[in-house]
């Protein structure tokens, strides 16, 4: 199964309010292939100070559990969390284990300098329950797609999904070429799941995913968008999300 990933509500009554309209459209699930997902991003600070310093938009560790909790049973939720430390399982098991939200969240988004596999190891062992998920990034060191491969099939077998990051730049359709060659080169020599994630907002979204999806000729393909659906008030831009969403479900259907 594959996802369709966003931001979520960080207001409770918006997060209801959001759910409810998605129970009513029936846009829980959007095929037998994709599923809608909720994000929310937490950080290092975070979990140090329970809020994030740097982002008004990240939830504190006590209303993360109850946005996660109301999602439970619902809708597929995942955790963001990123990090600059290079201690991740440590922070990884003190936010699921002994924050206690491994027990709403369906997945969580490691975006961290690359992990050493035995890391990964101990988390896949740990939450076994939780999708596990990995965004490549700079600090992830190989010369060309081979070592990509071996450095996955050797080191990262052990997660679910690999998200496949597209650079925000002005030669967006440059960009999408690069990555659609590395997914067709991965997804053909490894076991593991892909997706993209970067430059998908409401604007672009029927553009880029048709170029994508007429490059990589699969819909086995998880998107994981990085735009805040919020307004420059803080407010959740839920109608906006719901264009959204039913501009991709066309899409796929026409595919």
């Amino acid at each position: 199964m594959h996802f369709f990933c966003f931001n979520g509500p960080i207001v409770f009554e918006e997060l209801k309010n959001l759910l409810r309209i998605f129970r009513e459209r029936d846009l829980n699930s959007i095929n037998k292939n994709h599923i809608i997902g909720l994000k929310f991003n937490i950080d290092y600070d975070t979990l140090s100070y329970g809020k994030s310093v740097d982002n008004p938009l990240y939830p504190n560790i006590d209303l993360l559990r109850i946005l996660l909790k109301e999602c439970k049973g619902k809708i597929f939720s995942i955790i963001n969390y990123k990090t600059k430390s290079s201690y991740i399982y440590k922070e990884i098991s003190y936010l699921l284990r002994d924050l206690g939200c491994q027990n709403y969240c369906d997945g969580i988004i490691i975006n961290a300098p690359a992990p050493q596999k035995i890391l990964i190891k101990k988390i896949r062992n740990e939450f076994r329950h939780l999708k596990l998920i990995l965004e490549l990034n700079e600090s992830y060191k190989y010369s060309n797609l081979k070592e990509l491969r071996d450095l996955i099939n050797n080191d990262y077998d052990k997660i679910d999904y690999l998200l496949l990051k597209n650079p925000t730049s002005e030669k967006v359709h440059l960009d999408f070429r690069n990555l659609c060659k590395m997914f067709n080169v991965l997804n053909s020599n490894t076991n593991i799941n892909f997706g993209f994630t970067g430059h998908f907002n409401p604007k672009n979204i029927v553009r880029n995913t048709e170029f994508i999806f007429n490059l990589i000729n699969t819909k086995k393909l998880s998107i994981n968008s990085d735009y805040s659906f919020f307004s420059n008030e803080q407010k959740y831009l839920k109608n906006d999300l719901i264009l959204y969403i039913e501009k991709f479900i066309n899409i796929l259907n026409k595919i």
